[in-house]
């Protein structure tokens, strides 16, 4: 079983838009009363025997603000995060703990009705989270992103 619990929200203060969202989700696993298929520890019940059911939780979220600078510009600015806390199988690459988290600045330039070019850089930051040979994946990272848009 689980539960879903989430909020969004939208204001605009002048030309400038802030959004925003959150969710999170608890979910129960049935263990098996198997401590040999999880990769931490199980609780013990009172009586000594293992606890027949876990939960995990996920949530996550953004935060963006963007606004005009000119008649051709708009700068965007945006975090947003994941994250996972609870036991995995054995074999996992994720740890009890594990998520990403990110933030990007970006430019919009107006070139015509309808058409766009979007530049942005973003810098991440990755917890919890091994390769197949066991080790921690980079944890921290940059990036740069240039395109095109035409809406119709």
């Amino acid at each position: 079983s689980y539960v879903v619990l989430g909020v969004d929200t939208f204001l605009r203060v002048g030309r400038v838009n802030i959004r925003g969202e959150y969710l999170i989700r608890r979910t129960e696993m049935a263990t098996g009363q198997d401590e040999t298929r999880w990769q931490f520890r199980l609780p013990k019940l009172p009586s000594g025997d293992v606890t027949e059911t876990l939960f995990m939780v996920k949530d996550g979220g953004y935060v963006e603000v963007d606004g005009p600078v000119n008649r051709r510009g708009e700068l965007v600015a945006r975090w947003d995060g994941i994250r996972r806390i609870g036991n995995v199988p054995v074999g996992s690459p994720l740890d009890f703990d594990a998520g990403m988290m990110r933030g990007t600045v970006g430019a919009n330039f107006i070139i015509a009705r309808g058409y766009r070019v979007k530049s942005s850089i973003e810098y991440w930051n990755i917890w919890g989270v091994r390769n197949d040979a066991g080790a921690a994946v980079p944890s921290h990272g940059l990036g740069l992103h240039l395109g095109g848009v035409a809406t119709f």
